[in-house]
């Protein structure tokens, strides 16, 4: 008995195949049009800095005044005379101002240095740091802040802060071997902050007035590094024009401060749907054969002959060192490398926000990673804490 042949379906008429397919070139104009003025408009707020803000950093100067030098053994000295300094969103939030004023020696500590002590009870240590412990964009920076809180314990706690905003460890060798040692400066002990990539920092020079040699340079600070870490190129520093920086007038940073401006900026172009849908669609596909990049970074043999150098220093003086590192972004492997070196106690100084709740340390920090005020002082607490053991 043979099978029964199933129907055949009929073939849709020509006209509804048109129909099906007018619907169906219209369905795809009208997603075009939109996904245009989608791409348009997002495209234009992200260029302008409007969507994904990032943050500006604002100095205040009058006329031909300088605040910030270079200098061949710190990388730069600070102005004693106080200017007003702001980071500011490219959407035009401010999150956060202090004030750029160096003391007798040029350094970020609102206390003059002397090498000697003030009183034999006085407990002086050195501090090292990049921008988080520097803190010209805090009203108080972490190490004064300890002092406060020390001297309403009364607890004679000095110190020096010999940070370096934007440096690393060519800067911290430079001001210890050329400037702290040489002077014979009385110390209890040392501290390194370290965060993110300080550690392969070489030497870093600033100036806030480079941009005046040109008549037509923007207002901005210019920085740069060594080629490397031999100390014989840290004399010929090149500097450029830092995109992120703004240098204005008074009347300008007061507007800035009431929102009544926004200094202008601009990224380079892109689409930003198009690219964050290429970014997404990169991450689903296949790895391949593509080497993943190490989380692990050697000191290299420069690195560890300048380690070398302050460790002797350490040693001859019989000073106790400590390497305060924050891991998020920084590999523990080289820190950890570091105060071995150094013959230093290794700390992670990501404890001081352990305490927290996600909500409360998020309040901490400002949207580049730097910590605010608040996330400042609650370090500067918990150091507090951390000394009386």
């Amino acid at each position: 008995m043979s099978a029964t042949p199933e129907p055949e379906h009929p073939a849709p008429p020509p006209a509804k195949r048109r129909s099906l397919r007018r619907k169906l070139g219209f369905s795809i104009i009208v997603a075009v049009f939109c996904y245009a003025i989608l791409e348009c408009v997002l495209t234009y707020l992200y260029l302008n800095g409007l969507l994904e803000p990032e943050l500006l950093w604002v100095i205040e100067r009058s006329g031909t005044e300088q605040h910030m030098q270079a200098d061949d053994i710190r990388g730069y000295t600070i102005a004693g005379s106080p200017t007003r300094m702001a980071c500011v969103t490219t959407d035009g939030r401010i999150e956060s101002q202090g004030e750029l004023k160096g003391n007798n020696k040029g350094f970020p500590d609102r206390d003059n240095f002397r090498p000697q002590r003030s009183h034999p009870n006085e407990s002086r240590w050195a501090v090292f740091g990049d921008s988080f412990t520097a803190g010209p964009y805090l009203e108080v920076n972490w190490p004064d802040r300890v002092e406060e809180l020390a001297n309403k314990q009364g607890r004679a706690i000095t110190l020096m802060n010999f940070s370096v905003f934007g440096g690393g460890l060519a800067n911290w060798w430079s001001v210890l071997t050329k400037y702290i040692e040489p002077q014979h400066y009385d110390l209890d002990g040392v501290i390194f902050l370290v965060f993110v990539n300080d550690l392969q920092r070489t030497f870093y020079v600033c100036d806030d007035a480079h941009h005046l040699k040109f008549p037509d340079a923007p207002a901005k600070l210019a920085c740069g590094f060594s080629a490397t870490f031999n100390p014989e190129s840290f004399e010929s520093v090149d500097v450029n024009l830092m995109s992120h920086t703004r240098i204005v007038p008074p009347a300008n940073f007061d507007d800035v401060l009431a929102g009544e401006w926004r200094p202008e900026f601009k990224r380079p172009f892109d689409f930003y749907v198009f690219s964050r849908a290429r970014r997404v669609l990169g991450n689903l596909l296949p790895a391949g054969d593509r080497e993943e990049p190490s989380d692990k970074t050697a000191l290299s043999d420069e690195q560890q002959r300048l380690i070398d150098d302050m460790a002797a220093i350490f040693r001859r003086r019989k000073i106790p060192v400590f390497v305060m590192h924050f891991p998020i972004g920084s590999p523990v492997d080289e820190a950890q490398a570091f105060a071995k070196r150094l013959g230093a106690t290794y700390v992670n100084a990501a404890e001081a926000f352990s305490d927290l709740s996600p909500e409360q340390q998020s309040e901490c920090w400002m949207i580049d990673g730097h910590w605010n005020q608040t996330g400042s002082d609650q370090f500067a607490e918990w150091f507090l804490r951390f000394s009386e053991n």
